[in-house]
């Protein structure tokens, strides 16, 4: 909504939809502090001619959400007993985001099946559809029985 609401106040250069930017950023702020990182997202996008604009509303929106940030640094001994993660979730993770990627290269360089005359592309993806594909792929998997 406030990328809309951002698109649209630099179109029309109009205050009224700089406030409900800024009122939208500010209750996604307090709704969840990592909302604030559009604002970095946004300002890379800001044109010139808007940068006034954008920054009198994101310094609106870090002063808002300032305070939060600060009360919610002393909750941290709430999440405190979640350790770091080790050497097998890293690997567990290392490996998915491996295969991820090796499977969105494969659907991305095309299908074999349909350079040989084929409409469909269905025999392509069908390897990916082996139960043990989705096994081995599931991080949550920590020993895949033999396919």
């Amino acid at each position: 909504m406030a990328t809309y609401l951002l698109v649209r106040a630099v179109a029309r250069r109009d205050g009224r939809i700089w406030v409900a930017y800024t009122a939208v950023l500010v209750a996604a702020g307090l709704l969840h502090e990592f909302a604030v990182l559009a604002i970095t997202a946004h300002a890379v996008a800001v044109p010139r001619g808007a940068r006034r604009a954008w920054a009198g509303a994101a310094a609106v929106v870090l002063v808002t959400v300032a305070p939060l940030a600060v009360l919610s640094t002393r909750q941290s001994v709430q999440v405190s007993w979640i350790g770091r993660p080790g050497a097998g979730a890293l690997a567990g993770f290392s490996g998915t985001a491996v295969l991820a990627l090796a499977i969105a290269y494969s659907g991305a360089s095309g299908c074999p099946s349909s350079r040989s005359g084929s409409s469909s592309c269905c025999s392509c993806w069908s390897r990916w559809s082996h139960p043990c594909m989705w096994t081995a792929m599931s991080s949550t998997a920590r020993a895949a029985p033999p396919c």
